[in-house]
């Protein structure tokens, strides 16, 4: 995570609600390593934005659509503290219900993609 300006439209409850969650991650449910305690890890936008800045320049033509973190290509069930994913990341059928959650949102449909 890193912190922006975004921050500043989140109330005081949102933000509880988001640090409770984070402490309620557990290994046995996927969601953070073994040994974790969870919670969330700031890291500077510079830091933050450096995988959007390799992506850009890196030969990753072969990981096209691939889960990319810390500039590195990211690894379905590895540490989710470093290049790790959970595996609903990038099913079809949780992208085709986020979508149309989000279309039901927003009261708005979008092109087909």
């Amino acid at each position: 995570a890193i912190v922006t300006e975004l921050g500043r439209h989140l109330t005081d409850e949102l933000i509880e609600q988001m640090m409770a969650r984070t402490q309620e991650r557990t290994p046995e449910r996927g969601e953070v390593a073994p040994g974790d305690s969870g919670g969330l890890r700031f890291k500077s936008v510079e830091a933050g934005a450096a995988t959007q800045v390799w992506a850009s320049v890196a030969d990753l033509a072969e990981h096209n659509g691939a889960y990319l973190a810390d500039c590195q290509v990211g690894v379905s069930g590895g540490d989710l503290n470093t290049t790790g994913y959970l595996s609903y990341l990038l099913d079809d059928d949780h992208v085709e219900r986020l979508w149309t959650l989000s279309e039901e949102l927003v009261d708005r449909r979008f092109p087909e993609r």
